[in-house]
């Protein structure tokens, strides 16, 4: 179980935005039909200000992730989501003129994905175009395990999945996704296996080692703890101090920002109930222990 739980950051308000936020905000591309307050005038006025870096990396975003060129795709609509929230809680992520790319990147390591399911291609055959044939029935593409670990902990959100240990909601969790659980202990015992390797964090005094991994992770992964300690500054802008202790714990990853080193996980037994809860862990405060982060894999038949 893990000891306490970490601060989330608190919301602050935005003073000013550069031109590159206010054009990239108003374009079509991005945003058709998602924010009615905004004019017509208005639209065309701040969308000229978007400088030709800026609109390069919008293009190249969506050349890159086709569904963000889609308004009301699950893709285009939690770009969106995280733009308004960043704009607000960092406004100084939109002064890399690449940050179109940077924040689609993040959504598609969040799991959903940026390119819809090809649809498989059916071969042709000597009665295809005869009048009173029916053409073959086309399987629907498998569901992603990934964003069916996600669900089942989303609906479980709040409640207490069997014996309320941390090992039963990620077990229940792969189990609803037709997921593999534990394969073994390593490296001592207690150190759960949870599929193929994608990340490893170690502690230290000076920074965490390993942080740069997490490019590797994504939403509906398995963070394995040891004997893991996070402490430094609190992170929700009122000052202090924390402190947070994983000595055995086990959680399921809901989203991941590399650039910050950090990670969201969903997790049970974590604080003085054994709910299921939604945590904010900053990677670069480890300084022992150790984190790994598995990729599950199917269930053999």
């Amino acid at each position: 179980m893990r000891a306490f739980v970490t601060l989330y950051p608190e919301m602050r308000k935005l003073r000013s935005l550069t031109n590159v936020v206010l054009g990239l905000l108003a374009s079509p591309a991005i945003v058709s039909g998602q924010d009615s307050r905004t004019s017509k005038s208005d639209t065309v006025g701040k969308a000229s200000a978007a400088p030709p870096a800026a609109v390069s990396a919008q293009v190249e975003a969506i050349a890159k992730h086709p569904e963000l060129g889609k308004a009301g795709s699950d893709f285009h609509r939690e770009f969106i989501a995280r733009f308004r929230r960043y704009r607000t809680e960092q406004p100084a992520f939109f002064a890399d003129a690449n940050w179109p790319m940077k924040l689609a990147d993040e959504v598609t390591n969040s799991g959903i994905p940026s390119v819809a399911p090809a649809r498989p291609m059916v071969p042709a055959s000597d009665g295809q175009n005869q009048p009173g044939t029916t053409p073959p029935k086309v399987p629907e593409p498998a569901p992603d395990p990934a964003l069916q670990v996600l669900a089942f902990c989303r609906e479980n959100y709040g409640k207490k999945v069997g014996d309320g240990q941390c090992t039963s909601l990620v077990v229940q969790a792969l189990k609803s996704a037709g997921q593999a659980g534990i394969s073994k202990d390593a490296p001592g015992a207690g150190d759960y296996v949870w599929g193929q390797l994608v990340a490893f964090v170690a502690g230290q005094r000076k920074g965490a080692k390993g942080v740069e991994s997490l490019v590797q992770v994504r939403a509906g992964d398995v963070v394995q703890f040891r004997d893991a300690r996070l402490e430094g500054a609190s992170h929700d802008g009122g000052g202090g101090h924390y402190s947070v202790t994983a000595p055995h714990h086990s959680a399921v990853v809901a989203d991941v920002d590399f650039g910050k080193g950090l990670l969201v996980v969903f997790e049970q037994n974590a604080t003085r109930t054994k709910e299921v809860v939604r945590s904010t862990l900053y990677l670069s405060d480890l300084t022992k222990g150790w984190l790994k982060i598995y990729r599950p894999q199917r269930a053999r038949p």
